[in-house]
């Protein structure tokens, strides 16, 4: 029994239109592997990620991302304080903190009550790069133009919390030997 070309046509139209509304419901609708998160880097330039956080208008910017429910930011509590207490050593227009919260901006803000953080903002981690922080907490520091000069995730050791202390010291601490020291070692 012989085709005709009408009805060969009319199969070609079938398997056509299958495949196409397959394609698209596929594309449209099935689930598909996240991507994968990459972090942010040093040497990373945010564009305008994060100019809500007014980064632009001081020489350095600590960004805090947490979570209120996260136990490794309550262990990072003392680190924080010694982060944020840097302001006191800066010289005008050289440093500000901010707290981006992963859970809401009032939990973030009673965070920062209950570890005595005088933080200068705290906002919401911006959508755009939420994708780009794979835990809290994570620690991001950015200059005026808004490059990394710094990332860190997790609680830091003694040694790595020194490390970012001097960093951030040597960044924007008026010319004074003793304001390093006392940043460096503070206390009790």
């Amino acid at each position: 029994m012989a085709v005709s070309g009408e009805k060969l046509a009319n199969l070609a139209v079938v398997v056509m239109s299958v495949v196409v509304t397959y394609t698209a419901v596929d594309r449209f609708t099935m689930s598909r592997p996240p991507a994968p998160r990459v972090e942010y880097t040093v040497g990373e330039q945010t564009g305008t990620t994060f100019q809500d956080t007014r980064y632009n208008e001081v020489d350095l910017t600590a960004l805090l991302v947490i979570s209120s429910t996260c136990h490794f930011c309550e262990e990072n509590g003392a680190f924080f304080r010694r982060l944020v207490a840097l302001k006191e050593i800066a010289r005008p227009g050289g440093y500000r903190t901010v707290i981006l919260a992963a859970d809401g901006v009032s939990r973030a803000r009673a965070f920062a009550a209950a570890h005595r953080l005088a933080v200068d903002d705290v906002r919401t981690v911006p959508a755009a790069a939420s994708s780009r922080f794979t835990g809290t907490p994570t620690l991001l520091v950015i200059d005026k133009q808004g490059l990394v000069v710094g990332r860190w995730t997790g609680v830091l050791s003694d040694d790595k919390a020194n490390d970012v202390i001097q960093l951030v010291t040597r960044r924007v601490a008026k010319e004074s030997r003793t304001s390093v020291e006392t940043a460096l070692h503070p206390a009790a």
